[in-house]
């Protein structure tokens, strides 16, 4: 009895053990599997699936069919290789078959395996991103924001090429006139479409930003036909007083002619935010605090044998201009002190500086006084 229970012991010992042994790898390649069991693609695209199946295996037959032929249709494009094809949005349910023997005794029977992959197709989409309004002679792109097969195509059309052209494949709009158009988007992929529009206006003119030059100038980029612009179609406003600074002039830049510079009837030196009106649209700016920061010379070179009136320029801490005065001007302002030496080179006739010849150079003393005084 004694050796029978030692023997038994033994037995469920080695039992549990045999338990604790994770899986070897042949374990684990006895059966059939798919590289994978689901997809997503667009119409037209596809995957390609492998059947795998353990070495030891003989006589291996794989045949694949889909429940939904007109989603997602399937291929053998190798003995275990499966290309599986999106056709049009759904879902897809794709069976494999997979016949085989595990011996090749005349006795083996053979077996089968079946395996589900599932392939959804997503539908195409197309919605519209870029600028709203555009300037006559001006262009803005529109693009499509969804995200959609590489074979997707899209054309964009115009409700009224003679106010708003558009590329049929870029989707650049052009400005002809003003006025108001539509522009649809129709994307194509296999047999699925999506579409979409977005609504264009046309504008003459169409104020891009300002920026302060001057204590009482700034520069409005405006795009569009700028040339038949007046000073009463622009509209500054004090942005906290509500209260409107007239415009005395303008001008268009005559090599740019999106450049255009107002003139204010007053210089703005309170560091205030300021609103600047066009047709519609209203750009800001925040005007300088009037502090000096730096002082320089208008110009540093001029031509000689040519009387040349020199200024100096004083500018805040954003480069804006504060004040312009030459020589002459400065003489009777209590805050700069200017001067030029022309070192025998030439001379001074008021406000304007000759120098002889070529290489020839007179020396500027600028001066400005804070008006900040210590005990000495």
């Amino acid at each position: 009895m004694k050796s029978s229970k030692k023997v038994l012991a033994f037995a469920l010992a080695a039992a549990m053990v045999v338990t604790a042994v994770p899986a070897t790898n042949a374990q684990a390649a006895s059966t059939a599997k798919l590289s994978a069991t689901k997809a997503t693609v667009y119409s037209e695209g596809y995957k390609t699936v492998t059947v795998k199946t353990p070495k030891s295996w003989k006589s291996v037959k794989v045949t694949a069919t889909s429940n939904k032929k007109s989603v997602a249709k399937v291929k053998k494009t190798a003995a275990k290789k499966i290309k599986v094809t999106g056709v049009k949005p759904g879902t897809a349910k794709v069976t494999v078959k997979v016949t085989y023997k595990t011996s090749t005794k005349k006795s083996a029977k053979t077996k089968t395996k079946k395996l589900t992959y599932t392939m959804k197709v997503a539908k195409a989409s197309v919605a519209l991103s870029g600028d709203s309004v555009v300037a006559i002679g001006s262009t803005t792109k529109l693009t499509n924001t969804k995200k959609n097969s590489s074979r997707a195509k899209i054309t964009y059309t115009s409700s009224d090429d003679t106010i708003a052209k558009v590329d049929a494949t870029t989707g650049v709009v052009t400005g002809v006139k003003a006025g108001k158009v539509t522009i649809k988007a129709k994307i194509t992929v296999g047999k699925d479409s999506a579409e979409t529009t977005k609504d264009v206006e046309v504008k003459n003119v169409i104020l891009d930003s300002v920026t302060p030059t001057e204590a009482n100038k700034v520069v409005a980029i405006v795009k569009g036909n700028t040339k038949n612009l007046k000073k009463a179609d622009f509209v500054v406003t004090g942005t906290e007083t509500k209260a409107t600074v007239a415009v005395t002039d303008i001008s268009v830049d005559a090599k740019d002619a999106t450049k255009v510079t107002l003139t204010l009837a007053a210089k703005l030196t309170d560091a205030k935010e300021y609103g600047v009106a066009l047709d519609g649209i209203t750009k800001t700016f925040v005007a300088s605090d009037g502090k000096v920061a730096s002082i320089a010379l208008d110009q540093a070179t001029i031509p000689y044998a040519t009387e040349t009136e020199v200024k100096l320029v004083s500018k805040d801490v954003n480069g804006v201009v504060l004040k312009e005065l030459t020589t002459t001007d400065a003489a009777s302002d209590a805050n700069y002190n200017f001067t030029i030496d022309t070192k025998g080179n030439g001379y001074t006739n008021g406000s304007k500086l000759y120098l002889n010849k070529v290489n020839d150079t007179a020396e500027a003393t600028i001066e400005y006084k804070t008006g900040k005084y210590d005990q000495n």
